[in-house]
């Protein structure tokens, strides 16, 4: 994430402003226009001479950007700011809800101490900390929903140093990585106490079935999809991280995940209580030829080409 907040061009932007609020009209790109042609509009207001907050909206008036900045021309954050972004629509929430997205503060135009990224649940997704402008001291990334901690390390200046954990959905800690300057010098796998979940034998050949239609030699396409297997080893809740591909193939593949056969349900080792757990479901195609990825949690699980 930028330094420079909104997209507008503050560095370049020279405005003799003397009223305690003001309004800019930015095209998409950032360059001012007329409220016509505008995508977003910011509003600008005077708390003192060294205190000047700004609010970033689109033409709907949602809440993209807030934040505090030294000068009224904008160049210079600091304090705390808030990035907003939607939840996706969806036939079961048809109203999504703007929700913050990212937290941090700044200090002189440096990004300074805890940054938080959440899920649209307001459920934490990454935490970093900041001295400086750059990464120093624990960072740590979470899983989905109410998910324990996946992965925590330190930055140094940053650069990864010492010891980093990778973590299993109960929070058992199952790879230990060494890193000096960065690199890893050294690494230890445990066995965890969960077992993942696995997908159904056909799984593969049924989403290649009920896609092929949409395919063709000059089809090219990488899709990435994240969801739920419940207890009963059903697939719910899938998100789709590439939206840049085929509008109907993407939605196509959304409805497949969730009417697709059982899996057999992560559990746990001793206690044979079954968990929920996480797939992640990577689909590529190259010219017409298919391949499909399956992880759960923490490997890789399955891999089908076509």
């Amino acid at each position: 994430m930028k330094k420079t907040i909104f997209l507008i061009f503050f560095c370049s932007l020279k405005l003799v402003v003397f009223s305690q609020s003001f309004k800019l009209f930015l095209s998409g790109d950032g360059s001012p226009v007329d409220s016509v042609s505008a995508q977003f509009y910011v509003v600008v207001t005077r708390v003192s001479d060294t205190v000047w907050t700004a609010k970033q909206y689109d033409t709907d008036h949602v809440m993209l950007t807030e934040g505090t900045y030294k000068d009224r021309e904008l160049t210079i954050p600091n304090g705390l700011f808030n990035y907003y972004s939607k939840e996706k629509a969806t036939d079961k929430n048809p109203n999504p809800l703007n929700y913050i997205k990212t937290t941090g503060s700044f200090s002189n135009g440096l990004k300074t101490g805890e940054w938080v990224m959440f899920y649209p649940d307001h459920s934490r997704r990454e935490l970093s900390n900041y001295k400086n402008d750059k990464l120093n001291g624990l960072y740590e990334m979470y899983g989905d929903k109410s998910m324990p901690t996946t992965l925590r390390g330190y930055y140094v200046d940053n650069v990864k140093e010492g010891e980093w954990y990778s973590l299993s959905v109960t929070g058992r800690i199952f790879r230990t990585e060494t890193l000096k300057d960065g690199k890893v010098v050294k690494r230890t796998d445990t066995a965890s106490d969960l077992i993942l979940a696995k997908p159904s034998p056909d799984f593969g050949g049924y989403i290649i079935t009920k896609i092929k239609y949409l395919v063709t030699e000059e089809t090219s396409a990488d899709i990435s999809i994240s969801c739920t297997i419940t207890k009963e080893g059903k697939l719910t809740e899938p998100h789709i991280y590439n939206t840049k591909s085929s509008p109907e193939l993407c939605k196509r593949l959304l409805e497949l995940v969730q009417t697709a056969p059982i899996w057999e349900p992560a559990y746990i080792s001793k206690s044979k209580e079954k968990i929920d757990d996480m797939a992640y479901i990577n689909i590529r195609i190259n010219n017409g030829t298919l391949e499909i990825r399956l992880a759960s949690s923490n490997g890789l699980m399955y891999q089908l080409e076509h």
